[in-house]
């Protein structure tokens, strides 16, 4: 029978220094000094061969965050974009043309300062969202396209807004176009003609106005003036002198009431100052002065010569 043997039992004096005890002094020394350098070597070795891919792309992520979005890359970025556009220009790739369509009325002059400064400017850095908000600020300019045709030349679609008619307000007349916008401080000679609209608010009104006053061309071809009061309704200016006073709403109606009555005979023969159109069921007229003094007069004579009758 084999002698039981301890489960555990001291290593002789003789044995290799440290090799039992090396294990608890090393432990004690972690403690109190800690890890030896040896130690944190490999460890660095070991963590830098498995992470620096992920390290090298976070630090340059970091960088170009900074140097893209912070002040402290402002340097950098300058001196970036300044390089790239010497290069462009170097190519031959800078603004050398501008091509212009669609603005027979709108002076070139105005349309090239719109665009300054373009000139040595890289057609690939020209911003064209910003030209098109410059040309959109000239008052004739309804729309407007910028392209870039490399490699040089600027080209540009311009859609003007037609001078409609001539718009009076505090003595002041201007241009408008149909949306009632100023396309011109004052008019040419060329846009004399134009329909004339008065009073505040008149140039939002004009176009749909006007459409009513087409349907009805023997009254449209005596109106002088159009005058907007207290910019709900309209009042004529008839060539003869004479005020025509419309209603607020169905002023089209009103209008093909006194087309009917101008067929009349001689309707305009009599002495009218004003036609009030306001009430649907009735039409006044107000004379002139000269004309109710006649009219005075006739009556007069008419119970005179009534009275003498009876006697």
């Amino acid at each position: 029978m084999q002698p039981l043997r301890p489960k555990w039992t001291a290593e002789p004096d003789h044995a290799p220094a440290g090799r039992s005890l090396a294990p608890v002094a090393s432990r004690a020394v972690e403690r109190v000094m800690g890890r030896p350098p040896a130690y944190y070597q490999r460890k660095g070795r070991i963590f830098w061969a498995a992470w620096r891919r992920s390290i090298l792309w976070s630090v340059t992520a970091i960088l170009a965050l900074v140097v893209g979005f912070t002040s402290a890359g402002l340097p950098f970025r300058a001196a970036g974009t300044h390089v790239a556009e010497t290069l462009v220009l170097a190519a031959g790739l800078r603004v050398g043309s501008i091509v212009i369509e669609g603005d027979d009325g709108i002076p070139d002059a105005d349309v090239i300062d719109a665009l300054s400064p373009f000139k040595d400017v890289p057609l690939p850095f020209f911003d064209v969202a910003e030209a098109r908000e410059k040309l959109m600020a000239i008052p004739r300019v309804r729309s407007a396209t910028v392209m870039k045709l490399y490699p040089n030349t600027l080209h540009l679609k311009i859609e003007e807004r037609e001078p409609f008619a001539l718009w009076q307000r505090a003595g002041k007349t201007t241009v408008i176009d149909r949306d009632g916008r100023i396309v011109r401080a004052a008019p040419d000679g060329s846009q004399t003609a134009l329909p004339l609209f008065v009073g505040e608010g008149a140039n939002v009104s004009a176009h749909t106005f006007q459409q009513a006053l087409n349907d009805t061309p023997s009254v449209k071809a005596r109106v002088e003036a159009a005058v907007r009061v207290a910019d709900r309704r309209w009042t004529l200016k008839l060539d003869n002198g004479v005020d025509v006073r419309l209603p607020e709403t169905g002023a089209a109606e009103a209008l093909a009431t006194l087309a009917k009555m101008m067929r009349q005979p001689r309707f305009f023969d009599q002495p009218i100052a004003s036609i009030d159109l306001r009430l649907a069921d009735r039409v006044t007229l107000t004379l002139t002065e000269e004309g109710a003094v006649a009219r005075r007069t006739l009556l007069e004579r008419q119970e005179q010569g009534t009275g003498e009758r009876h006697t």
